[in-house]
C-alpha cells in the first residue's frame, strides 16, 4: 500500500511577469485585438481580459459578442508568439461567424480560411496548460512508479486518498501529493 506524503515546492517567481511587463503585454494584446477587430468586425464586438485557467482565449458569439484573452496565461510568461496567435485565432472565429454564420463557429474549413487570412495558425489549439510552469498550479500529483506529474488548479478528488488510485499509464504506481501554496 502506498503512503501519502506532502511536500512543499517553492514558487519560482522568475516565471511570472513583473507588474510593469504585464501591463505592457496587456496593452500590446489589446492593441492587436482592437486593430484586427476594427478592420474585420462590426462595432458590436468587444475585447476584454478574463482569468481563465483552462484556456488562453475564447470567442463568445451569443447576445453579447466578445473576444477574451486570459490574463492568467499572460501573467505566467507565455511567449509573445503564442499570445499573438491566440488573439488572431479568437478574432478569426468572430470574423468567420460574421461572414458565414454560426455554422463556421468551429475549426472547420471556413474558419481555417479566415485564420490564414488573419495570420493565425489554422488549427485547434491543444492543451495550453502544458505550457505553464509547475508554480502556476496549486496541486501537483506525482506517480510514485513512473514520476509522471499531473497538475491541478483546484484540489482534485484523488487528493483525499491518493493511495487508492493507480496511474492509468503505468498501472502500477500510486500517487503522492506535491502540494504548493501560491503567495
Amino acid at each position: 500500500m502506498c503512503r501519502t506524503t506532502t511536500k512543499a515546492i517553492s514558487v519560482n517567481e522568475s516565471t511570472k511577469r513583473s507588474k510593469s511587463d504585464l501591463v505592457a503585454i496587456k496593452r500590446d494584446v489589446k492593441d492587436l485585438a482592437m486593430e484586427l477587430m476594427g478592420e474585420y468586425l462590426s462595432w458590436e464586438w468587444t475585447f476584454k481580459f478574463n482569468n481563465n485557467k483552462s484556456r488562453m482565449g475564447v470567442c463568445r458569439y451569443g447576445r453579447k459578442r466578445s473576444i477574451e484573452v486570459s490574463e492568467f496565461y499572460l501573467k505566467w510568461g507565455m511567449p509573445w508568439s503564442v499570445i499573438q496567435n491566440t488573439t488572431r485565432h479568437e478574432v478569426s472565429h468572430a470574423v468567420a461567424i460574421e461572414r458565414y454564420g454560426r455554422d463556421a463557429a468551429g475549426h472547420g474549413p471556413l474558419w481555417k480560411r479566415v485564420a490564414v487570412e488573419l495570420g493565425a495558425d489554422p488549427k485547434a489549439c491543444g492543451d495550453t496548460k502544458t505550457l505553464l510552469p509547475d508554480a502556476a498550479f496549486n496541486w501537483i500529483l506525482e506517480c510514485r512508479e513512473c514520476g509522471t506529474r499531473i497538475r491541478y488548479h483546484r484540489k482534485p478528488k484523488v487528493a483525499k486518498n491518493p493511495q487508492n488510485y493507480s496511474h492509468a499509464n503505468c498501472s502500477r504506481g500510486c500517487f503522492k501529493i506535491v502540494k504548493r501554496y501560491r503567495k
